[in-house]
């Protein structure tokens, strides 16, 4: 069986988290408040839903080649943690897009830099992989 065959979300959750983030939307609970109004459906579950999938602000295009630039940027300031958090309010600032933290994080892990950096090599840079 497929992770997909059932989906954890029908169209009607969707309409239904939408509405509810339209009214409690402002509230630091929002998520809460709706996992209340919503059987077998957990805050985090919510949230990260809205955040990757239904948020309306999320940009679906592909990666442009500024934001890949500034993405490997910003993941090699941090030699031992990556704030995912900061690179992706960044990007946002930067280009004007909000984009899926799965398009953030999948990009980085399949390049080049995040494979040195697994080895442990944090000073790796763009220019001594092209040499």
């Amino acid at each position: 069986m497929g992770r997909y065959k059932n989906p954890l979300f029908n169209k009607d959750d969707n309409k239904h988290i939408r509405l509810r983030m339209k009214e409690w939307g402002h509230h630091h609970d929002r998520f809460t408040r709706i996992s209340k109004t919503m059987q077998n459906r957990t805050p985090k579950q919510i949230s990260d839903y809205w955040r990757n999938h239904l948020n309306p602000k999320l940009c679906h295009e592909p990666l442009s080649q500024d934001d890949k630039d500034f993405i490997i940027e910003q993941a090699q300031k941090y030699p031992l943690i990556i704030h995912w958090k900061s690179i992706i309010s960044g990007l946002e600032k930067k280009s004007g897009r909000l984009r899926f933290e799965h398009t953030i994080k999948n990009f980085w892990y399949l390049t080049p830099l995040a494979k040195e950096r697994k080895k442990g090599n944090f000073r790796i840079t763009v220019s001594s992989l092209l040499n």
